[in-house]
């Protein structure tokens, strides 16, 4: 199963939709696994309320113009990916130093 988190705007036909995130009263979908089967269909999620979609791209369709994943190193070890849906490329900014607390 590959899961991928897209946002609602990014949504295609013969996409298969694995689940919602956001309040469901903001979509009218009454079951998450479905293929989206056409442009109407489409439209509905594009201009619902959902935080994002999570699509299966073993079942149905990935994001136009995504990049394949990258193949298994030679060792046999997938490479592992560090960056996380919303987080900066960086990963989490560093916190400043604390001060020491005043002895009294």
């Amino acid at each position: 199963m590959a899961l991928k988190r897209i946002s609602p705007s990014q949504v295609e036909t013969g996409m298969y939709i694995h689940a919602f995130h956001g309040n469901w009263f903001s979509h009218p979908f009454w079951r998450a696994h479905f293929v989206v089967e056409d442009e109407s269909r489409c439209a509905t999620l594009r201009e619902s309320d959902l935080d994002a979609l999570v699509i299966d791209t073993d079942k149905g369709k990935d994001v136009s113009g995504e990049k394949p994943p990258a193949p298994p190193s030679p060792t046999g070890q997938v490479p592992i990916r560090t960056r996380h849906f919303g987080m900066p490329a960086g990963g989490l900014p560093s916190a400043p130093a604390a001060a020491p607390a005043p002895v009294a």
